[in-house]
């Protein structure tokens, strides 16, 4: 598709002069902004949604993989919430021995979105208190424990976590 030679919109994009408008490169949606901001801002925001919208994705295929094959090993889902959850981590740990208490560390950077826990064991049945908090760290999710919730309630939301529910 050949652009104007004069500055138009499409899409939402102003097209046409590299200096004034940017240039938008429909083979791989790159725009060059010309130095413009605002234009920046609105290319690294697409970029930011299109990931997730392929983590998403990914992760679709992963609960229904998950959700066909309940009783045996599961796989992890793609990382969606930005930070660590130490602070949910330490709140889902209250009651808990103080060794597990203690145990709680925060990564040290967060990890990435996309990412799967490097210490993820299919066997999710065989799950201790300690490997479900540090799912809780790398996810930023507390899926739903509380406090209270013995190793098998905890054991069965981190799978419904895992099979999209």
């Amino acid at each position: 598709m050949d652009l104007p030679s004069t500055g138009s919109y499409t899409y939402g994009i102003a097209v046409g002069h590299s200096e004034a408008t940017g240039n938008l490169d429909h083979e791989h949606g790159a725009v060059d902004a010309g130095g413009n901001p605002a234009i920046i801002s609105l290319h690294h925001k697409v970029d930011q949604l299109r990931t997730l919208m392929d983590i998403t994705n990914a992760n679709a295929r992963i609960i229904t993989f998950n959700s066909r094959y309940e009783r045996g090993d599961l796989r992890p889902l793609q990382k969606i919430v930005h930070g660590h959850g130490l602070a949910l981590a330490q709140v889902a740990a209250q009651g808990l021995n103080s060794a597990v208490q203690q145990g709680i560390a925060a990564p040290p950077s967060a990890p990435a979105i996309g990412t799967t826990p490097p210490n993820f064991k299919p066997d999710t049945i065989s799950y201790e208190h300690t490997d479900i908090l540090e799912m809780i760290v790398f996810y930023n999710e507390d899926f739903g424990i509380v406090p209270n919730d013995d190793i098998w309630t905890r054991i069965n939301k981190f799978r419904e976590f895992l099979f999209g529910r």
